[in-house]
């Protein structure tokens, strides 16, 4: 926030409102964005007693889970953009000015790009090459500031729970999801904590 008041570029500092509207998306994805991630990736990942052990005893990377957690259950599933100039894309022409929906869900889904796209398999992380990275934090001039944030703190939230509750597992309740057409994430994630190592 400190850095956003003192931005300057020959002299021209940003608005009240442009603030106030930066203030507001950092928070909101910040807060929001990383708590669906970590929470729609347990439910994936807490029914998998194997992944869950590997994790545990450090043969599968926490940095590999979190970004399955990504590709296979993102908490943004589309972003929208206004197109600047006309483009041609699979035989369709599109307007200048006309809105986009990029279906980045979707995109994390792609067999062409990810081998089994609807096995939630945190290994394929582990891979030489590596999978492309899924396009959960978009890409290019649009590319979320706060990813490396919130790789770093879903991951830190992961380890120090399958350390504390190595036997942790879902609850027996039903999930339900929210979905607003760009977020999608769990209204509660029931678990059973098992026993607690610290």
């Amino acid at each position: 926030m400190s850095a956003l008041l003192g931005a300057d570029e020959d002299d021209d500092r940003l608005m009240e409102s442009e603030l106030l509207s930066l203030c507001a998306t950092l928070y909101s994805a910040g807060h929001r964005t990383t708590q669906d991630l970590f929470s729609n990736g347990l439910a994936a990942l807490l029914p998998n007693r194997e992944l869950v052990a590997a994790i545990r005893d450090g043969s599968l990377p926490v940095n590999a889970v979190v970004e399955e957690f990504l590709r296979y259950e993102t908490p943004t599933h589309m972003v929208a953009r206004m197109l600047n100039e006309p483009i041609e894309l699979g035989g369709q022409k599109i307007s200048a000015r006309e809105p986009i929906a990029i279906l980045l869900a979707a995109a994390n889904r792609d067999s062409r790009t990810y081998a089994n796209p609807e096995l939630f398999d945190p290994w394929r992380w582990t891979l030489e090459p590596e999978p492309l990275a899924p396009l959960s934090f978009a890409l290019g001039a649009h590319f979320c500031l706060g990813a490396s944030p919130a790789r770093m703190e879903v991951g830190i939230m992961l380890e120090v729970l399958i350390q504390a509750f190595p036997e942790i597992r879902l609850g027996e309740d039903p999930l339900h999801w929210h979905h607003t057409g760009v977020f999608r994430g769990l209204d509660a994630l029931p678990v059973i904590p098992g026993r607690r190592d610290c």
